[in-house]
């Protein structure tokens, strides 16, 4: 397989068992104090076992596993896993931990919390106010929550993905195919996708959002996931072969992969130096008054969303 990374565009070549393997990912220390495998052995077991059985039953029908079955369910919780299993969302889950790292004793300021935005996080200067709305979150986790620890990021990435398991599977499936095998994929498998709006500018991307969910299965074939109707089988246009590629490329969080044969493909690949992060925002809530009016309250919301390049 080869690759392209994010950081510096750089190409190289990987291992398909290991591309993506990061090395004790999934480790946490047990109350006996001893290395735990037990995430591991589960992903393993109950989670990629049986959507292997499920993907091949795709290979050999040509359609999406069907509503209600065994084999749809095993799929459904294989890509709610893969969308909560990743650096990038980890990276989320622990951004407290990083900035405590970064302020190595300080106390957190405001203007601490936007140079962390400007050369860690976010890559440029941040405004005054979404300075202040993430110091108030990072503040909050810091000073008034437990730190995070790899068992807690463990814990939730289970909880969410049961959540999101049961949603996944009651979408409408089909299955997208390129039969020139040209499709690529990356570090951040499932593409939670959305016509591009003005509202990217505050708001993120959800499952019950999105227009499609994407999940790459191999070059020539990918699954498709969205609330309407649509035919099992597709099959995909050259133009909708390229605008995939280049959502996944977008989205990406540390590189793309691609198949050897692929190589041009991967070479007109452009990456930005950054994807998308965590924003923060906050201002004044309001409610309505009896004749219907909208009415500034004295409270404050903080609002968090994942960018979208």
């Amino acid at each position: 397989m080869v690759a392209v990374r994010r950081r510096d565009g750089g190409r190289f070549d990987a291992n398909p068992t290991k591309v993506a393997a990061i090395n004790g990912f999934y480790d946490f220390r047990a109350e006996d104090g001893e290395v735990s495998k037990e995430v591991e052995r589960f992903l393993a077991h109950v989670v990629e076992g049986p959507a292997s059985s499920a993907l091949d039953l795709i290979d050999a029908s040509g359609r999406p596993p069907a509503l209600g079955s065994d084999e749809r369910h095993a799929l459904a919780s294989f890509i709610a896993f893969q969308m909560v299993r990743t650096p990038e969302r980890r990276a989320e889950m622990m951004l407290a931990e990083s900035v405590a790292a970064f302020l190595d004793g300080r106390q957190l300021t405001d203007d601490l919390m936007a140079e962390y935005l400007e050369t860690v996080h976010l890559g440029f200067k941040p405004s005054t106010r979404e300075a202040r709305a993430a110091a108030l979150w990072v503040g909050y986790q810091l000073y008034h929550l437990d730190p995070g620890t790899s068992e807690m990021t463990m814990r939730i990435m289970y909880d969410t993905a049961t959540t999101l398991t049961p949603t996944l599977s009651a979408m409408h499936w089909s299955l997208a195919v390129d039969r020139k095998e040209r499709l690529i994929t990356a570090d951040q498998p499932v593409l939670v996708w959305k016509r591009p709006s003005p509202r990217d500018a505050y708001l993120g991307v959800g499952i019950q959002t999105a227009d499609e969910i994407r999940v790459p299965l191999d070059p020539g074939k990918q699954l498709v996931l969205r609330h309407r109707s649509r035919p099992e089988a597709i099959r995909l246009s050259s133009d909708d072969v390229a605008a995939c590629n280049l959502d996944i490329a977008t989205r990406c969080h540390a590189f793309v992969v691609a198949s050897p044969k692929q190589s041009t493909i991967v070479d007109a690949v452009r990456l930005r130096a950054r994807g998308p992060a965590v924003r923060f925002d906050v201002g004044f809530r309001y409610e309505r008054d009896d004749r219907g009016q909208l009415v500034k309250t004295e409270d404050e919301i903080l609002h968090t969303w994942l960018s979208r390049l």
